[in-house]
């Protein structure tokens, strides 16, 4: 038998988020016969939502096909999304094999904390064919977004590897912070005193043997000394972002330089021309340096504020975008006045 499960949102989570500040990226799943071990499991056997970032309160608005047996209980299960670590338990809760067969429509209690609020049917064969012809068309447009356009305005694969940095998203915010703070003052030194860069590298690395020499001659253990904890799906990540990066960068010289399309060549070249002319004024040094600690603030606040961007602003833009395509509306075309003359 094959259920209908929607599974609408959920309130009231266990905020297992360890970094300051920030909540738990949620999603769920639900899953028949015994609940899932671990994520992994759930989401390769089972249906599940997509992840709700920084959210205790998700509206997942997920609806899926479950294969049943008729005989198991479901399980719903609420976890928490890790990039540096395996995905944290926040809830879960069974729903009996009765109140299944006959259908439920409900919130149901989390334990710990929470509730999930669901509801599971039989599907109809109706139903079953227009999830697999949205589960074709979902996976074209992936397809689709795979290959690279500047046309499409869609957001780039870049980003999404950005949040997923465990250094960029202050998942270990020690480590980020030394980071930030060790870069920003490569920067400041090199600013004030210009030297030359192997000078302060061979500098700096005698300091550092000379550091850990003083720390033996006192006889502190090398525990004592703080490990830097770098993940295998962080280095990964940053691995991935530099080819994507490579990619688009590839991707864009070949775009521009071969015209196809005029009206981007032209703004590129205006562009060029600008940079050109006031790069008596610009550092670029500072320039680098204002980047790179954007790149450490943006996504992350980016990520926290998902929500009122998604309310307040994104709204905004497209009533700007809207008013925009009506005021190009208005602009008369070649075609239409070249007919008009004949």
């Amino acid at each position: 038998m094959r259920l209908q499960v929607a599974i609408k949102g959920a309130k009231g989570l266990k905020n297992l988020e360890l970094g300051p500040g920030g909540l738990s990226d949620s999603f769920c799943v639900c899953s028949a016969g015994e609940a899932p071990a671990s994520a992994e499991v759930a989401g390769a056997l089972n249906v599940q939502t997509k992840v709700v970032n920084n959210c205790l309160d998700p509206v997942w608005g997920y609806s899926g096909i479950l294969e049943w047996d008729g005989r198991s209980d479901l399980f719903f299960s609420v976890w928490d999304s890790n990039t540096s670590r395996k995905d944290a338990l926040m809830g879960k809760v069974s729903l009996a094999q009765g109140k299944v067969e006959s259908g439920f429509a409900g919130t149901l209690p989390l334990d710990p904390d929470g509730t999930v609020e669901v509801s599971v049917q039989e599907a109809s064969d109706a139903t079953v064919a227009a999830h697999e012809a949205a589960a074709a068309a979902a996976t074209a447009r992936r397809e689709d977004k795979s290959q690279p356009s500047l046309q499409r305005g869609q957001s780039s694969e870049l980003s999404t590897l950005l949040e997923q940095n465990d250094l960029l998203m202050w998942t270990f915010p020690l480590q980020s912070g030394a980071m930030l703070f060790g870069v920003d003052l490569f920067f400041l030194v090199f600013f004030l005193f210009t030297p030359s860069p192997t000078a302060v590298a061979t500098k700096l690395t005698f300091t550092l043997i000379a550091l850990g020499g003083a720390l033996r001659v006192m006889g502190m253990p090398t525990s004592a000394c703080p490990e830097l904890r770098i993940s295998d799906k962080s280095i990964q990540n940053a691995a991935d972002t530099v080819v994507v990066s490579l990619s688009k960068s590839a991707y864009f010289v070949r775009y521009i330089t071969s015209w196809r399309s005029h009206s981007d060549t032209c703004k590129v070249l205006a562009t060029l021309y600008v940079l050109g002319s006031v790069s008596r004024w610009l550092n670029m040094f500072m320039v680098a340096f204002v980047v790179f600690n954007l790149v450490f603030i943006v996504p992350v606040q980016l990520r926290k504020q998902s929500k009122v961007i998604e309310e307040k602003i994104q709204p905004q833009v497209a009533k700007i975008t809207e008013q925009k395509d009506k005021l190009f509306a208005m602009i008369p075309k070649y075609a239409d006045v070249a007919s008009k003359d004949d």
